[in-house]
Order: C-alpha cells, then structure tokens, then sequence
C-alpha cells in the first residue's frame, strides 16, 4: 500500500500505480507459473502487444534442453515424431503437435486450428480441438496455456503456448516409448 508521511492511506496518488499496487498484492503470493498465466490473461484481455517471449516471466532454466533435444533434434518432421511417441489419448496427441509446432517451428502462439490441421494431415484430426486444448490447460499443472484471445466474440481466434509442464509431458511420451522398444533417438 502506498503511504503518506502520516502512514495513513494516500488516496489522491495516481491512478496507474494504483492499479499497478492492486495487481502486485493479487499476484504476489502466486507460484511463478501462475504469475506468468495471470499475466499473460491480462495482456490478452487487454488487447496490449505481446511480449516476444515469456522470457520475463517464466526463466529459460525452467526448461531442460534434453526436453527440447528430444522434440526438435531427433525428428525432422511431425509425422516421424508422431511415429515415434507413446500417446494414449486425444489430449496426448494434440499436445505432442503442438509442443512439436512450438519448438521445432519457433511459434509463439499456436491456434486451435493450426494444430488440428498438422493432425489432420496425419490422419488424426480432432473432432473438437478447443474442447480437447481446454482439457490440457485445466490439468494441474496447466500442460497448455491460452496466450491471448483475437476478437470480442465467443468465437474469437484463440492463441495457446504449451507450458513447461506441457513440453516435459510430451517429451516424456517420447523416452517412454524408447523404454518399450528399447531404442535410442
């Protein structure tokens, strides 16, 4: 709270660093994730323009380069990755994809219809890809995240990012199925 030199409540101080008290006071006692998932919903509900990383929010050393290395490196398309992963469900597939679309390809933000266009053509479509991508981000930990929201309409253009949590889920799909075919990537 701001105070002033009587220590009673300034209520005259502007009304920026208000908000700006407000939002800390709401966030503060969060875990870093959820930091990043609170501020990442206000940039998106807000229209305001996107940091190019959530490089300020969530640190690089949170994720593992053998996690990267096993969806990028040892797969040169989506479809040999695909081939390669133990999946069992709906949701496995569409976070492998987009995890795949989000390191290999440099995506930031990732739409519901790009990842089921990337299934489609391997013949695994999702008969409904928000359902399935809600699925993913009300799991706890949060595997998906929505990064932002393009329009006013219920309808409106969603952006996803996969989390930490998400990357290390899908790349455990992948040593996982090494463990059953005893194989190495």
């Amino acid at each position: 709270m701001f105070y002033n030199q009587d220590m009673e409540v300034d209520m005259n101080i502007d009304p920026e660093l208000k908000a700006m008290n407000a939002a800390y006071e709401a966030i503060k006692d969060l875990e870093e994730e959820a930091i990043g998932r609170v501020v990442n919903w206000l940039i998106g509900k807000f229209s305001i323009g996107r940091p190019k990383s959530l490089a300020n929010v969530i640190p690089p050393s949170a994720t593992s380069d053998k996690t990267n290395d096993n969806l990028v490196n040892a797969f040169n398309s989506i479809a040999e990755l695909f081939g390669k992963a133990n999946y069992k469900t709906e949701s496995d597939k569409v976070l492998l994809v987009a995890a795949y679309l989000q390191i290999k390809e440099g995506k930031e933000d990732l739409t519901g219809r790009e990842i089921n266009r990337a299934l489609n053509h391997l013949g695994h479509a999702v008969k409904n890809i928000t359902n399935t991508i809600s699925q993913l981000i009300n799991r706890k930990p949060s595997l998906m995240i929505q990064t932002r929201k393009e329009g006013k309409s219920q309808q409106a253009q969603k952006k996803y990012k996969v989390t930490i949590e998400g990357l290390k889920a899908a790349s455990t799909m992948v040593e996982n199925s090494e463990a059953v075919s005893g194989e190495q990537i």
